[in-house]
């Protein structure tokens, strides 16, 4: 979370790894997440909520070139009404001139040439 970019760390063994920054704001799990074992008050959020909050940071880091980096749990944003959120995100993001969706793999391999 250190950054809304991709970044260089150093690991314990000396090894460069390329970090993806993720926020607990952009993950599925706080919204959506139910285990009564932990917290029988806790309820799983509308699909709209999640929605308002990745649209407005969406718009906000394409403003500023920024990375949009999204964890996704597929048994959790996998379920029914989930999925038809996820898709309005992305048809959302594809309206922006030069929005690109990468896998991981892809980002860290152009970072770490350049």
């Amino acid at each position: 979370m250190g950054d809304d970019a991709p970044y260089l760390v150093t690991a314990s063994d000396g090894r460069e790894l390329v970090e993806f920054p993720g926020h607990w704001s952009l993950d599925d799990a706080p919204f959506m997440i139910f285990n009564p074992a932990v917290n029988r008050t806790n309820v799983t959020a509308s699909p709209a909520q999640p929605y308002d909050v990745w649209e407005s940071a969406f718009d906000e880091l394409f403003e500023c070139g920024r990375a949009f980096m999204r964890p996704m749990h597929p048994w959790i944003i996998g379920r029914a009404g989930r999925l038809k959120m996820l898709e309005r995100l992305l048809d959302h993001m594809r309206e922006r001139p030069g929005v690109i969706f990468q896998r991981s793999i892809d980002v860290a391999t152009t970072f770490s040439e350049h």
